[in-house]
This record gives structure tokens, C-alpha cells and sequence, in this order.
């Protein structure tokens, strides 16, 4: 009989470790597919249930742009109907907006500058300010022109270049 050693004993235990590890780590990573809440880690944001590549999505993120009253009354209804489709499979939708940008080029048009940061010399900038009263009532119709639209979450981005120049 073959006496075993402690180095033999030892690359026995690391064997065992590491599959035990291995084990772990995939029972783990399978669990993250159940569904959930946007509040909770288990939620995954995706473009459409269709293009989901694993587990299933629990929130579309931004699938139609920016939903503002300036979008076209028959694309306002597809919207609202797909929202809806997406929500009686249990999937919620997110509108996103942005505190220093604008995607519709109407409501450009119909703010002008009066919703523009504006620099030390009174010359407006390129990009939009919340503290500006044009901007801010555009973001508040903005999001109840997307609630009307059926929308459950609002993601606002504020990774703007322009926050620090909070309105002269």
C-alpha cells in the first residue's frame, strides 16, 4: 500500500476547493436570471426582450427616444400600444432624459435660447440648463407626455458638461 503524502493530500484539497468554488460561483450566476425589481440586482435593462441574451428583461430602457409632445399623435399611439404590449408580459418601460440636452429638434426650435446656460458674457451655450425656467417646464411636460404614454421608470442622466455654470 501506498503511503500518501502531505503534498499529494494537499493537491487533493485544492482540487476539491476549486470545484467547490466553480460549483458555487455557477449556482450563483444562474440565480441572477429570476426576475425582479429596478431596485434590486436581479433586474435586466435591455433595448427589447428579443435581442435579450440570457436571462429575461424586466425594463426596457429608451427604446423610442426621448417621449416628449412634440413626437407625431400616430407614433404617440404605437408607442403607448407597445408600452402596453411590454407591460402585460411584465415588462416595465424607462424614459430617459438628460438635464443638459434635448433629442427633439421642435422643442429646440421652440425654446431657442431661453432655455440655454449662458456664459459670463451673456452668450448662450450649446447645451440646456434645468435652473432655466423653458428647459425645466419642457423636462415636466416631457415626463407626463411619457407617463400618458404608459411609461413606469424615469432615468435622468446629469453627466452634463455644462452643470457647473449653473445659469448666469
Amino acid at each position: 500500500m501506498k503511503n500518501a503524502s502531505p503534498l499529494s493530500l494537499l493537491s487533493i484539497t485544492n482540487f476539491a476547493r476549486t470545484l467547490a468554488v466553480i460549483f458555487t460561483l455557477s449556482l450563483l450566476t444562474s440565480l441572477q436570471g429570476a426576475p425582479g425589481d429596478p431596485d434590486d440586482t436581479l433586474t435586466f435593462f435591455g433595448p427589447r426582450p428579443i435581442f435579450t441574451n440570457g436571462g429575461k428583461t424586466n425594463v426596457i430602457v429608451d427604446d423610442f427616444a426621448w417621449l416628449d409632445g412634440y413626437i407625431a399623435e400616430q407614433q404617440q399611439t404605437e408607442i403607448a400600444a407597445t408600452i402596453d404590449e411590454w407591460s402585460q408580459a411584465g415588462i416595465g418601460y424607462a424614459a430617459y432624459y438628460a438635464l443638459g440636452g434635448v433629442e427633439s429638434l421642435d422643442a429646440i426650435d421652440f425654446m431657442g435660447d431661453a432655455g440655454k446656460a449662458y456664459d459670463l458674457d451673456g452668450n448662450p451655450l450649446d447645451s440646456f440648463m434645468f435652473t432655466r425656467s423653458s428647459f425645466r417646464d419642457y423636462l415636466i411636460n416631457a415626463g407626463k407626455t411619457a407617463i400618458d404614454l404608459g411609461t413606469n421608470y424615469f432615468m435622468l442622466d446629469n453627466a452634463s458638461l455644462n452643470l457647473g455654470t449653473l445659469s448666469f
